[in-house]
């Protein structure tokens, strides 16, 4: 075992929520309110359900529920009409955390899908002109982590409660039911040994700096996002606008160069490049069309149709830069071999906004870089296990990475694919020779661009350890060196109050190379004494 150790989980806390909102049967409703705010803690390492919170909202522009929405979810009109504004909803959940004793940063969001955090809350509060906490602005769709155990096929929440061989409790779109199962569902993939990990968020969140004494409570997110202007590859300030047209997109926000115009969206206009970076882009024609969640607008006028840009927003993307590696390693044909070891390599780096494969690039010696690979492996268990076997330090962007599997069957669905198929699939050439790492990896970058041109969300899938961001009175350095400081060291007791031990699994199989804790008490001989096993991050 390394003396580099991540911690057992991430979080401290799980926050379960599943928000029911005003609807119609058969139609479109604009806007959609939050009508009931439940939600479940959960101990992250125990699994165990800690305290429940359900609060009634009382919606503003459609104060009466249809006969449809009091039948799907069983809220009665008087539930609602005695229920509080979204803001005191919010506060009383923050209130609620503190009293439980989980006002710590150390907390993730958790929900069955990503419209509860990405659509609903934020489309609302956007309108409603509300600050949200910041756990709000990341979440962990239950989805992926599930789809990694019991396979990717379409199912709902209650469809995969009753696959896991759990017991549904409760009514079905009831939201707090709904969140207690949920709740229930992620106990479960946690003593699977899941990894439960951020699958969404809106912003990078920075961390506090070292001289502010952390506060004990979690209050509303008081401070404005950074001040930034973006301009189109062809040097025209951007413009925002929101599909209206129903359908699954509905209600998506995206960017357009700011020469479109609805007589003129079919003629675009060409005008010069003048981008602001050195190398130039691929072409001078404008089809900048990025899709971004409702986060980064805040309307000025909500009787129109055109969103205007707003005085809170965050970067289209996330990094300047994608590194894509897809890395080869010593095998056998029929028979596992310990320990496996890197024999090439490779790697494609590509630019953040406009999706180029860059051979050569010196400003990518930057913080806002973020691992590309396809499936879990190369990071996770190749490289990391290898690196703790020789004792070596990683440079800090191979402490988290982008899976794109998750972008990629957000788009194409998901079901059971190689690179090669889903190459084919998105269709695009395969290019040279499968299982060529730098072939690989270039396929997978031409991926990546083709996924970020459909607007596909490309954000960290799986970390190690919570990057913590550098201190403001550092100054960066030009270029990427491997992360010298040590890791905090940190010790983690058995719940018999034993250190606990890491071990790795060598017998051949699934689960073969992966890396667990278990209770100090254990031995060869005896085995354990106490119950406690915990999958390592």
């Amino acid at each position: 075992m390394a003396s580099r150790i991540s911690p057992p989980r991430l979080f401290d806390y799980y926050v379960v929520v599943d928000f029911e909102a005003t609807c119609e049967k058969d139609a479109p409703i604009y806007p959609q309110e939050i009508i009931e705010f439940p939600a479940v803690l959960v101990h992250g390492v125990t699994g165990e359900l800690l305290s429940a919170f359900r609060t009634y909202v009382r919606p503003r522009y459609h104060p009466i529920l249809s006969s449809f929405c009091r039948e799907l979810t069983g809220i009665t009109q008087e539930d609602v009409d005695g229920g509080v504004d979204l803001a005191d909803a919010l506060a009383l959940h923050d209130a609620w955390l503190v009293a439980a004793g989980a006002a710590t940063d150390r907390i993730a969001v958790v929900t069955w899908g990503d419209w509860d955090c990405r659509t609903l809350l934020d489309n609302e509060c956007d309108l409603k002109n509300l600050a949200k906490p910041f756990y709000f602005e990341r979440w962990v769709n239950l989805r992926v982590p599930f789809e990694s155990v019991f396979g990717a096929k379409r199912r709902n929440l209650q469809e995969a409660v009753q696959e896991a061989g759990l017991r549904w409790d409760g009514r079905a779109h009831c939201g707090l039911d709904d969140a207690r199962n949920t709740a229930c569902l992620l106990a479960d993939l946690m003593r699977r040994g899941a990894s439960i990990s951020i699958t969404g968020m809106f912003t990078v969140l920075m961390a506090p700096k070292e001289d502010v004494v952390p506060q004990p409570s979690l209050q509303l997110m008081a401070q404005p996002f950074p001040q930034m202007s973006y301009h189109c590859f062809c040097g025209i300030p951007i413009k925002s606008d929101m599909v209206m047209t129903p359908g699954p997109m509905q209600g998506r926000c995206f960017y357009i160069c700011g020469n479109w115009t609805p007589e003129s969206a079919d003629d675009v206009p060409i005008s010069p490049p003048t981008p602001p970076v050195p190398a130039p882009p691929p072409t001078p024609l404008c089809l900048l069309r990025r899709r971004r969640p409702l986060s980064l607008i805040r309307r000025q006028d909500l009787g129109t149709r055109r969103r205007s840009m707003a005085s809170r927003i965050s970067p289209p993307r996330l990094f300047d830069y994608y590194v894509v590696v897809d890395f080869e390693a010593t095998c056998e044909k029929d028979a596992p071999i310990y320990p496996q070891e890197i024999i090439e390599f490779p790697a494609v780096l590509v630019h953040g906004v406009t999706g180029e494969l860059l051979s050569a690039f010196p400003g990518a010696a930057t913080d806002r870089i973020a691992v590309v690979t396809w499936g879990d492996w190369d990071c996770r268990t190749l490289l990391d296990n290898e690196c703790d076997l020789k004792n070596l330090a990683k440079p800090f962007y191979f402490e988290r990475w982008v899976n794109l599997r998750v972008p990629f069957e957000s788009v194409f669905g998901a079901k059971r694919r190689n690179l090669q198929e889903a190459v084919q699939e998105a269709g695009l050439r395969w290019d040279g020779r499968a299982h060529c790492g730098l072939d690989d990896a270039r396929n997978t970058a031409c991926l990546l661009a083709d996924l970020m041109r459909r607007g596909a969300s490309i954000s960290i899938t799986g970390m190690f350890t919570v990057l913590m961001a550098p201190k403001e009175d550092v100054v960066p350095q030009p270029s990427l060196q491997l992360m010298a400081q040590p890791l905090p060291q940190m010790s983690y007791h058995c719940f018999c109050g034993i250190p606990i031990k890491s071990d790795m699994v060598m017998t051949p199989g699934p689960m073969q190379g992966r890396c667990f804790y278990i209770c100090g008490n254990w031995t060869p001989e005896f085995g354990a004494t106490c119950p406690f096993f915990l999958w390592a991050a």
